[in-house]
């Protein structure tokens, strides 16, 4: 970070990042692309699209799964798996039918994937990294009509209680998480009226205040010196 900040110029995706420096960074968010809204017909399913590992909630998902799986509700994880433990965990979960994971995927695969199911999943720990930084994948379910189901890291709780465009659950082990998780996804499964409230709520949060077609034009700023 000394040598990049001593012979580059550096743009920052979080504003946190900044005490990182000793000079002053231009901040450019990560936000998506908000595309037109699309109507759709929702599976019962909840999806977790992303790096998946330990930190970032393999446990929660396949014990969440082994929860939603006797109400006939699907968990699919949506990308690769990088770390040794989480592998396993998830292959033996996918040997019981608990969960079904893709691998990787296209964007746009992935995106109409998450866009025709109940909730989108970001079940992060409280990890020191994870706390000053906007889960990407919380902004993209919301970019494509679905809620959001997260953990409560405060970037994400205040873009999902916006709206409001999701549910959050607390923080604990990996058993809490997944039980809340699970309750979350079951109320929305009773509930189509609320999961197109919550929808239509996260859609105009990203749309108003977390919009790639707006802040793309700051980022062109920043590269062009303009």
């Amino acid at each position: 970070e000394r040598r990049a900040e001593s012979t580059l110029t550096l743009m920052l995706a979080e504003t946190d990042y900044q005490q990182r420096f000793t000079s002053r960074h231009p901040h450019v968010p990560n936000t998506p692309w908000v595309l037109p809204r699309q109507l759709v017909t929702r599976a019962r399913r909840v999806v977790y699209v992303g790096s998946i590992t330990a930190l970032r909630g393999s446990e929660e998902l396949c014990r969440l799964g082994a929860l939603l799986a006797p109400a006939g509700i699907e968990v699919h994880l949506i990308g690769p798996i990088d770390d040794r433990v989480s592998s396993d965990a998830i292959a033996a979960a996918v040997a019981r039918g608990e969960i079904h994971a893709h691998g990787r995927m296209a964007n746009a695969e992935a995106l109409q994937f998450v866009r025709e199911s109940l909730a989108g999943l970001s079940l992060l720990r409280d990890a020191p990294n994870h706390r000053h930084s906007m889960p990407t994948k919380v902004l993209e379910y919301s970019c494509v009509g679905t809620p959001v189901i997260t953990t409560a890291l405060p970037l994400a709780v205040a873009a999902v209680t916006a709206g409001p465009g999701g549910l959050v659950v607390p923080f604990g082990d990996a058993d809490t998480v997944a039980r809340a998780a699970a309750d979350a996804v079951q109320r929305l499964a009773s509930d189509p009226g609320l999961v197109e409230q919550l929808a239509a709520g996260g859609y105009a949060t990203v749309e108003s205040s977390y919009n790639w077609s707006r802040d793309s034009i700051d980022f062109l700023r920043v590269v062009t010196g303009s």
